[in-house]
């Protein structure tokens, strides 16, 4: 009886335990033991961040509850949707956070920073040099960020498309291969859209219509994402393994985790029937 009444009271004692410092020692403990990645924030509330990320080439979407940060947010939230940092942890990369009491990833700066750059800006006069010279770098880093940002975010953007660029100064170059010309026409709209850029090289390749191709994109998608390994791949709105065919070749193009993932992915396109050749351009996930 005495074990049962022990087990019943830490039971009870775990069901009041207060929700809020629950949360803060998660998000401390996954601050102070995890692994630092990259985040696009899509949606932010004062109460509430929603995000998106990827791990090892598998995508999360997750939120982040905002309790008793509130003073560690910009006055309006909104500014947060873009781009940012994270932490995550490495046993389970879907605990994640992008703030908490002694960190954060976020790249808009908070009510506290605005106040003291208000009073820094009394000196700024008398350093005119650094201020000429502190945008540029940043200015470029964070471009490459936004031209990723709307590409991925384009509604027709799928696995059978493959989208990249290259940014020189205010210049964005388009490259890769799509299957509809609305897809090409919407990115260069897009990145046209992005404030800093002026022009823009579309180079995208539109694939020609051909049913033969189509069955081969639909076989070469079914023979890699059955694989098992692969299988985790498909986790997120755009899985990263994209299969690119045309006139009957094969061009795989994405990112996964590990060297076997990419040789799996490999030879599972080349034993797809009609298929002529198959190009492996996988890249191994940076973190990796």
């Amino acid at each position: 009886m005495g074990t049962v009444g022990f087990g019943v009271r830490l039971a009870l004692r775990m069901m009041h335990t207060n929700p809020e410092k629950r949360e803060r020692k998660r998000r401390l403990e996954v601050h102070r033991h995890g692994r630092l990645g990259d985040a696009l924030i899509t949606g932010a509330t004062e109460k509430m961040l929603y995000y998106a990320y990827s791990v090892g080439g598998v995508q999360y979407e997750a939120s982040q509850d905002l309790v008793g940060l509130g003073h560690l947010l910009p006055a309006d939230p909104e500014r947060l949707i873009g781009p940012a940092s994270l932490k995550y942890s490495s046993r389970n990369p879907g605990n994640s956070i992008l703030i908490c009491e002694e960190w954060s990833g976020l790249r808009v700066p908070s009510r506290a920073a605005c106040n003291v750059r208000l009073f820094a800006a009394s000196n700024w006069a008398m350093k005119p040099l650094i201020v000429l010279l502190l945008p540029l770098a940043m200015f470029a880093a964070d471009l490459v960020k936004e031209v990723r940002h709307e590409l991925v975010m384009l509604p027709y953007y799928g696995v059978f498309d493959n989208l990249s660029y290259r940014v020189d100064g205010s210049k964005v170059t388009l490259f890769g291969q799509v299957r509809e010309p609305k897809l090409k026409s919407d990115a260069e709209k897009a990145v046209k859209n992005i404030e800093g850029v002026s022009a823009v090289d579309n180079q995208i390749e539109v694939m020609p219509l051909s049913p033969s191709d189509d069955q081969i994109r639909l076989a070469a998608y079914r023979a890699i994402y059955s694989q098992a390994p692969l299988q985790r791949y498909q986790m997120g709105a755009v899985p990263p393994i994209h299969v690119i065919v045309k006139n009957g070749d094969i061009t795989l193009e994405g990112v996964v985790a590990t060297e076997m993932d990419k040789n799996v992915a490999g030879i599972a396109a080349k034993g797809v029937s009609g298929a002529h050749k198959v190009t492996n351009n996988l890249r191994l996930d940076s973190g990796k």
